[in-house]
């Protein structure tokens, strides 16, 4: 099932949620885009968010003996920490345990939850009178190195102070002191996270989730019906499957819980870039196995199933031991495994222009691949889809079976 985004703020009053109008993320954030992760407090009861070093203890003591607790995606870091009458007073203002809660947080996630995105944001009313503190300078170098933003060389590729650097970081963030004016800035590091992580293929994308949204983003754009509110995102990491609800990835995209289509229009470079990255992976990384293959057993592909990604891929797979089939034909021993991979990237890039093409026609990502697989848009080799006729006849499949290429 879909869900948001799970957000965990860690502020210092309890002044976020007061009435008892609305849920506590309207209250809190502004939006029910996006889900409060609650914590567990000292009294045995829970609390929207974390305000306190007394409820942080508690909640590691939970932790200690045995309590599961979901890791959050976002991050709202309150800096000053200032009003916790639970801590030890400091004899010095302003008060950066906001920062260490933060840290112990995060920490927390990466060890339980590793390559996995998310994004944080840090506030306060002031945060420019951190650059005075050098504990909070610690705290928030360590939580940019857990995000990968650890500079080592300045403009001339000299090494820098890290303390002068994260000190002048303090000047960058925003001023006002609520979480509602900050999330946007954590959803977008957790959107570029999931994008290097996906980059990296430590997360495999659901291609087809991520095409659908792609085109009902566009529609909307160009006057269409709004995306559906049930529309997710969808991909594979180690161990687990997510799929995050559309309306919360680009909760800042919507106003007052609607579409705004003026904020969908900056998202559309990273919606294609992840277009990209998902055609990259469904495609390449089943040439992977086809490298390893024996004679014996390169060509067996399975039957392409009726799925939009298998009908593609299937089509890739038979054109690619079409082409074996014909070198071996002409006396050739086969290709060597340069030539298979210089093979294969080229099949990807047609398959990518092929299909980009025909989301250009105004088709819909279903129609663009059916237009592939007919050949409407790749001008397939006569030759190579003979060989793949009668490969697949040899191999005892039946017709039903074949793509529609080779009907």
């Amino acid at each position: 099932m879909s869900r948001r985004l799970r957000v965990r703020i860690i502020h210092d009053t309890e002044d976020l949620i007061e009435a008892l109008v609305g849920t506590p993320e309207q209250q809190a954030l502004g939006t029910n885009d996006l889900e409060l992760l609650p914590v567990p407090r000292y009294d045995g009861g829970v609390f929207p968010y974390l305000r306190s070093w007394k409820d942080h203890m508690y909640m590691w003591d939970e932790i200690a003996q045995g309590r599961e607790m979901e890791v959050p995606d976002l991050y709202l870091i309150d800096c000053d920490f200032a009003l916790d009458r639970s801590a030890t007073p400091l004899p010095y203002k302003p008060d950066g345990r906001g920062l260490l809660h933060g840290v112990v947080q995060v920490a927390y996630a990466m060890g339980k939850e590793p390559r996995c995105p998310f994004g944080f944001a840090v506030y306060s009313v002031d945060p420019t009178r951190m650059k005075r503190d050098p504990y909070a300078i610690t705290t928030f170098g360590l939580l940019k190195a857990m995000r990968g933003e650890l500079p080592i060389k300045d403009d001339k590729g000299e090494d820098i102070s890290l303390g002068d650097y994260f000190a002048g970081s303090f000047d960058e963030l925003p001023h006002g002191g609520l979480p509602r004016t900050v999330w946007g800035l954590a959803l977008d590091m957790y959107r570029t996270k999931l994008f290097e992580l996906c980059r990296a293929d430590a997360i495999g994308l659901g291609l087809d989730s991520v095409l659908t949204a792609s085109a009902a983003v566009r529609a909307f754009i160009s006057g269409g019906c709004a995306p559906a509110e049930g529309l997710p995102i969808e991909w594979v990491r180690v161990g687990r499957a997510e799929s995050i609800l559309l309306s919360s990835l680009l909760a800042d995209c919507r106003d007052g819980g609607a579409w705004n289509a003026e904020g969908l229009g900056g998202i559309i470079p990273w919606l294609e870039e992840l277009e990209k990255l998902g055609w990259h992976q469904n495609q390449y990384l089943p040439a992977k196995a086809l490298l390893d293959a024996t004679d014996a057993n390169l060509a067996a592909p399975s039957p392409p199933r009726r799925d939009m990604l298998q009908r593609i891929r299937g089509v890739a797979v038979c054109m690619y031991v079409a082409r074996m089939l014909a070198n071996k034909a002409v006396g050739r021993q086969g290709a060597s495994p340069n030539a298979v991979t210089d093979y294969f990237e080229w099949e990807h890039k047609q398959l990518e222009r092929a299909v980009a093409e025909g989301l250009k026609a105004q088709m819909t990502p279903e129609q663009a691949i059916d237009a592939v697989a007919d050949g409407t848009h790749w001008p397939f080799d006569p030759a190579a889809l003979l060989c793949v006729t009668q490969f697949l006849s040899d191999s005892g499949m039946p017709p039903s079976d074949w793509p529609k290429s080779v009907k």
